[in-house]
């Protein structure tokens, strides 16, 4: 599809008037990361993959600010195009952001969401990991740094630590690979807009929500009652035994997650 001198590459699979999911990846990756869900769930379900602006192969414009809601509006337009109504919206990482943001922005519009290991800082924000990362986006911006450089910084302590010292080999060399592969506009955009701390401050989202965390780092205690604080319609659960890339990592179990989940609220 073509909107605002933009083009936006979406998979459409399924009955178009079967129920719809729209599943929404995360920084460095693309439509592709939800191979083991497209024909599964397309059998009852219509699924549309997207590839965010910047990434797959949907255009890579250096105009642009890659703020999570301009990605909520490109979404939007997708959604138009493809006359999607009152879908699932399930996003992966930096997807999630930008599934919450297109909540926020398009009330009314989403049935519900899913957040799988979603990029989502607490207010005041998580310190450890917050104080790590914000150095890399630091770095990255002083002008005597070399492109490659700037590369290596955004991608190598990030993408390590998704792992979680569980994801297994020949996945690790699959997103290096990808990541390594961004381009360096759009890497280092995504990252400066992410780490906007106005952003970040809880607002309620009423519709349901399915909330799924790989346990790490990131993980505290209450984060089920601090998630249920703005999606007081919530199921939360956390899994001990895969990285960040939990769709791929266990896509059956995955898979059955879901689906319990959109028979809950009648998907």
């Amino acid at each position: 599809m073509k909107r605002d001198g933009l083009t936006l590459y979406y998979q459409d699979l399924g009955e178009r008037d079967a129920p719809a999911l729209v599943l929404v990846h995360g920084l460095g990756c693309d439509s592709t990361i939800w191979r083991e869900q497209l024909t599964d769930f397309s059998r009852d379900h219509r699924v549309l993959a997207v590839d965010l602006p910047g990434f797959g192969q949907s255009d890579k414009p250096h105009d642009r600010d890659y703020s999570l809601a301009w990605f909520a509006q490109t979404l939007q337009w997708v959604l138009e195009d493809a006359k999607v109504e009152r879908p699932v919206l399930v996003g992966h990482s930096m997807g999630f952001a930008i599934v919450r943001r297109h909540c926020l922005d398009y009330p009314g519009v989403a049935a519900a969401l899913c957040d799988v290991d979603g990029f989502c800082f607490r207010n005041p924000m998580q310190a450890q990991l917050y104080t790590v990362w914000k150095q890399i986006v630091d770095f990255i911006q002083w002008p005597f740094v070399t492109p490659e450089e700037r590369r290596i910084a955004s991608w190598a302590q990030f993408i390590e630590y998704t792992f979680y010292g569980k994801t297994p080999e020949p996945l690790r060399e699959e997103i290096r690979r990808r990541v390594e592969q961004t381009d360096l506009h759009v890497l280092q955009s995504c990252w400066e807009n992410m780490f906007a701390s106005w952003q970040w401050v809880p607002e309620s989202i009423e519709i349901p929500a399915f909330i799924l965390y790989a346990q790490g780092l990131h993980s505290l205690p209450d984060a089920e009652t601090w998630f249920r604080t703005f999606f007081p319609r919530m199921v939360y659960r956390e899994w001990d035994d895969t990285g960040h890339y939990m769709m791929l990592e266990r896509p059956e179990r995955f898979n059955a997650e879901i689906r319990e989940f959109l028979g809950r609220i009648g998907m």
